[in-house]
């Protein structure tokens, strides 16, 4: 029976294969110009000659990319600079709605696992998983394929894993990466897709207003799922309808904003037979906020 499994597995890759069937090139960073195409979540990126560092010590995370990227591959290469120990671990990120709603790779020392989170770090619901480990100095190169609610992911081209989400609940999003005191140089990040999924690139940023780069950030049609703007008098903006808010942890060259030393940001509850009550998904420090106010005809 277990000589089985392992023929099994391979059978179900193979029909994964080709997913990776992408030609158009969403998205590619070398990373020559620093973090110019991404947002710095938390932490710092150390500019290298061949890529980025993240810290040593803490946590590091970036995300980018656009945020109606569905049936895409996302590639990234990397060095691990020092063996994991128990408690670091690298994530990568895709189809991500935002701080802790989307799916990700996990590589830490036990492993590596294709997880969905559900709302903060250590809450996912684990969908496949590999006895993969990255080792110190090895040249990595990750590749996750996205087809429907099928991900596959490949190691230096050969698959590791397989998960399929039952419930599908994110169906497009964001990329990204996230260290946790577990030093990587990331050298290259590349996205490719169907010919008719959105291009990100510097001639795009480049006509940008930093009040368009933040609403990108957001699905033009999906539910998105994590904080941040919700139309208003939606059910995920709690019914407020005469104020609009929208906030970011990145660089974005802000103007005319508020500042406030911490923002929360929580959903409504409505239970039968029970009152109604306000769930708060996270608190953010340092957080800008931008303030829009809307007229009462819309």
């Amino acid at each position: 029976m277990h000589r089985r499994v392992p023929i099994l597995f391979c059978l179900i890759l193979a029909a994964g294969l080709s997913a990776h069937a992408q030609t158009k090139v969403l998205f590619s960073d070398d990373f020559a110009q620093g973090t110019n195409l991404w947002t710095e979540v938390v932490g710092t990126w150390a500019e290298l000659p061949g890529g980025l560092r993240s810290d040593d010590r803490y946590v590091s995370e970036l995300v980018g990319g656009h945020p109606d990227w569905a049936d895409v591959s996302f590639e990234a290469a990397f060095q691990l600079v020092r063996p994991l120990t128990a408690s670091d671990n690298i994530k990568l990120f895709f189809r991500w709605q935002g701080q802790w709603h989307g799916y990700g790779l996990l590589f830490d020392a036990t492993g590596t696992r294709l997880v969905r989170f559900e709302g903060g770090p250590g809450q996912f619901q684990m969908l496949a998983q590999s006895a993969f480990v990255p080792e110190a100095g090895e040249a990595i190169a990750v590749r996750v394929d996205m087809q429907g609610r099928r991900m596959t992911a490949y190691i230096n081209d050969t698959p590791i894993l397989q998960g399929m989400d039952p419930v599908w609940r994110h169906r497009t999003g964001l990329v990204g990466m996230r260290t946790e005191s577990a030093p990587i140089v990331v050298h290259s990040v590349r996205v490719t897709g169907p010919e008719d999924a959105p291009v990100l690139d510097a001639t795009w940023l480049a006509g940008q207003t930093d009040l368009d780069l933040i609403l990108n950030r957001f699905p033009a049609g999906g539910v998105w799922e994590g904080p941040g703007y919700h139309p208003p008098a939606s059910a995920a903006a709690a019914g407020a309808r005469d104020i609009v808010l929208i906030y970011t942890h990145g660089t974005v060259a802000w103007h005319l904003t508020d500042v406030l030393p911490y923002v929360g940001y929580g959903e409504m509850r409505r239970e039968l037979g029970g009152l109604p009550r306000l769930e708060w998904y996270d608190w953010f420090f340092d957080t800008f906020l931008f303030l829009s106010l809307r007229t009462p005809d819309g």
